[in-house]
């Protein structure tokens, strides 16, 4: 028999709680919380004990593509927020050599592409 409801899960952790508002999802964890819109109005989630399900009415390609994008950013989110996020910026000039210094929280950029002008940018460390 062919499926016509297309429907997914995924596995919470258990310091890891997660709560739907229409299509605002938040997960809370012990690193912090994340919170994103996840709209789409053919696709609902709902929380329900320890999982998140993602339900299409339809089992098509779009769909698939849709939620399977939808786990995607969950899986995310549950990452982020149980093991936190680090960005680390990598500096490279290819031909003008320019000079980046960051002081206290104060990023500024000096000879950008050859530019006379200085950028400068408020940066706040976690």
């Amino acid at each position: 028999m062919e499926q016509k409801i297309l429907k997914k899960e995924v596995e919470l952790n258990e310091d890891i709680e997660a709560s739907v508002n229409k299509y605002d999802l938040t997960v809370k964890g012990p690193k912090g919380e994340v919170v994103k819109r996840l709209a789409d109005k053919n696709i609902t989630l709902n929380v329900d004990g320890n999982k998140i399900i993602v339900t299409a009415p339809k089992l098509t390609k779009k769909y698939k593509k849709v939620v399977n994008t939808f786990i995607a950013h969950i899986k995310n989110m549950i990452q982020g927020a149980s093991e936190g996020f680090t960005y680390k910026l990598k500096i490279c000039s290819g031909h003008f050599p320019m000079n980046v210094a960051l002081n206290e929280n104060l990023f500024s950029v000096k000879n950008l592409f050859g530019e006379r002008l200085k950028y400068k940018i408020r940066v706040s460390a976690q």
